[in-house]
């Protein structure tokens, strides 16, 4: 039987309908666009009412310099009068409890030291941040008493800030000030984006080789699909690249959904410069090949689990645990030095992809660890689909059930 030269591309059209036909892929895969945003919004408004809400604060005795720079500090913030710290924190009446001595003028106009008490519950929230403006107001309050007794003996108070420090972060496009707080969060998501560009396309990638593999044989479609003048080889190849299509939309549409978030960010041009800065062709392009190289790869794994499985629930349970396992290499690269990478992360599957591309995407271009990650990801790929060109060969492991 002749093979038909067109085959791939038939298979790969007739999946690439039968998917768009179904609702629940489609919602798969759009979803990202719309979660993402108002995941990051809820996020946002929570963890905002969080640390705006007001916080009632027991202080011994309200007239003392610390609780009028803490009142100062904290306007929100409700005080009270009380001593008995401890009962009110365990009955939940205060976050946190003040205690200043009732001498404290007297020891400060003699210049001699006190002891502040700050009784706090360290699995409340509220109450280890107020307990870290409260650290900050009493350093403040020392500042202005030693300001006014240098003042007083005719020294200027500059003279306890001689050494200053000025913090500056090397970037990929030059230096800048280590205070910049544009930076600091730009350097924050670069450190978790790669893994949540891959988890976006492995989501799609999993959901959809179930769907091409174990449903197919389920719906007995697959059969007819093997009667056709198509051979296995043609068969599995188009039913990858619908794979591998698939989850690339998906990253795109995930990428999608977190521009549809930054939309306000582009009234800003001061923040538009940094991240402008950020961004090169280089690192664009670089990315877009990993991301591709690792879709063949998660495309191939999932289609050769997919074929293997008895059926759709017992697909999706592998996979699921696939998803699980591929959690570690995402924790281990979290505390990888990006300009040091241990060789033996470049040669793991899903690690070498992570810190590569936090690599690239900080802008430390290390050809030799693109090159070594885009390799062995191939090498994988090419070992994948050995195995499951065997298989197809195989009905014992396509109709085991």
């Amino acid at each position: 039987m002749n093979k038909p030269r067109n085959a791939v591309m038939v298979v790969y059209l007739k999946e690439m309908k039968s998917i768009f036909r179904d609702k629940r892929m489609i919602m798969a895969m759009i979803a990202p666009i719309f979660i993402m945003p108002i995941v990051i919004v809820i996020v946002g408004l929570l963890a905002y009412s969080f640390f705006s809400r007001p916080v009632t604060i027991g202080v011994n005795n309200m007239n003392n310099p610390i609780v009028a720079a803490l009142q100062e500090q904290r306007p929100n913030s409700e005080f009270v009068e009380t001593t008995n710290f401890q009962q009110e924190i365990e009955n939940g009446t205060i976050a946190i409890g003040i205690n200043v001595p009732d001498d404290y003028q007297a020891k400060l106009d003699a210049l001699e030291s006190i002891t502040v008490e700050i009784i706090s519950e360290p699995t409340n929230q509220a109450s280890t941040d107020v307990a870290s403006d409260v650290t900050y107001v009493i350093s403040k309050v020392n500042e202005n008493i030693l300001n006014q007794q240098l003042i007083a003996n005719n020294i200027n108070p500059d003279i306890t800030h001689l050494v200053q420090e000025q913090k500056i972060n090397i970037t990929s496009s030059g230096v800048s000030d280590g205070n910049d707080v544009i930076g600091g969060a730009i350097a924050g998501l670069i450190s978790f984006l790669p893994m949540m560009l891959i988890f976006a396309g492995n989501g799609a990638t999993f959901s959809i080789a179930t769907e091409l593999g174990a449903a197919e044989k389920e719906r007995n479609s697959f059969e007819i699909l093997l009667s056709t003048k198509a051979d296995r080889v043609q068969i599995l190849t188009g039913k990858l690249l619908t794979v591998i299509s698939f989850g690339l939309i998906s990253s795109l549409i995930f990428v999608g959904g977190i521009l549809i978030y930054t939309i306000p960010i582009f009234f800003f041009p001061e923040v538009m410069a940094v991240i402008g800065s950020y961004i090169s062709l280089p690192m664009v392009l670089i990315t877009c090949v990993l991301i591709l190289v690792m879709s063949l790869f998660m495309s191939t794994i999932a289609l050769t689990i997919s074929l293997i499985a008895k059926s759709y629930k017992e697909a999706q349970t592998y996979l699921g645990y696939m998803s699980l396992i591929f959690l570690v290499p995402s924790y281990i690269t979290m505390f990888s030095d990006i300009r040091n990478v241990p060789f033996w992360q470049l040669n793991l599957p899903f690690i070498n992809m992570i810190v590569t591309m936090k690599q690239v995407m900080s802008g430390i271009y290390i050809w030799p660890n693109i090159l070594i990650t885009i390799a062995w990801n191939l090498i994988y790929v090419v070992l994948a689909l050995i195995l499951i060109r065997r298989l197809l060969t195989r009905e014992q492991f396509l109709f085991r059930g």
